[in-house]
């Protein structure tokens, strides 16, 4: 099932743009559209096809970008202080909270509530992870450049990138709950500008997808089981220029990826 390519399209009703950022385990997915507007709008679609729009607790635009296999999502809105991180509750209930600054990314959200993500510090991305009972954890990659999680699995292993000192090459890592760190370097990225490996999700099995820019700056799929053994794909028609490709940013417990 791992490596079957079955692909399924899908557009919000109405939509100019649909984009996802997640999915959980029984195929429900966090994403987001544009009217043609071009105001941004968010959105849950649930594994039969039926879509629920997504507010903030005042009505506040949000960016979602993690679910967990209970439904709960997590993103980010802007109140009059900055960035605020939230926690969606199945139910609707948001559990909020701030590390006081402009900017906050979140990656990931387990079964057990554990948020990962990064927010700036200066001008480097800081790492984070915030347990269900409040408690924050930082944490960095590199001892230079910025740190970026991208997904963290219900067994506290989290994945992301991290960038050289001169902050235009990436690297991908995976980190797991001892604090163990471990790059990721398909082979084939690119070393130049930008280029480089992009872990986007990790499944319970500790699977990786994600994608990676090539010396032209085309983007490609990978996938890493927990073996480390990389295979790499793309999706039908993507394109093969700069700035096009296949981006896979999330992957279910059986093996379902969405990009």
């Amino acid at each position: 099932m791992l490596w079957e390519r079955k692909f399924t399209t899908f557009e919000f009703p109405g939509a100019q743009d649909t984009f996802v950022s997640a999915i959980n385990s029984s195929g429900t997915i966090a994403g987001s559209y544009t009217t043609n507007d071009g105001a941004p709008h968010r959105f849950l679609r649930s594994a039969n096809g039926a879509f629920t729009a997504i507010q903030g607790p005042d009505g506040q635009n949000v960016t979602l970008r993690a679910i967990n296999n209970a439904g709960s999502t997590a993103g980010i809105y802007y109140g009059p202080s900055g960035a605020i991180g939230f926690i969606r509750s199945a139910d609707g209930a948001f559990t909020t909270f701030s590390f006081q600054t402009s900017f906050i990314s979140i990656a990931g959200l387990n079964s057990a509530g554990d948020v990962a993500g990064c927010f700036f510090n200066d001008s480097d991305a800081q790492s984070f992870v915030r347990t269900a009972n409040g408690s924050v954890t930082l944490f960095s990659a590199a001892s230079s450049g910025s740190t970026c999680p991208t997904g963290v699995n219900d067994y506290g292993v989290i994945v992301g990138y991290f960038t050289d000192p001169d902050l235009t090459v990436y690297h991908g890592y995976v980190r797991t709950p001892d604090g163990t760190i471990t790059s990721i370097d398909v082979p084939g990225a690119g070393h130049g500008a930008y280029g480089g490996t992009y872990p986007q999700g990790i499944n319970g099995a500790g699977t990786i997808a994600g994608w990676y820019a090539d010396a032209a700056g085309a983007s490609h799929g990978f996938l890493r089981p927990a073996n480390g053994a990389l295979r790499t794909f793309d999706a039908p028609n993507a394109g093969t220029a700069d700035g096009q490709g296949t981006n896979p940013n999330a992957i279910n417990s059986i093996g379902v990826i969405t990009g």
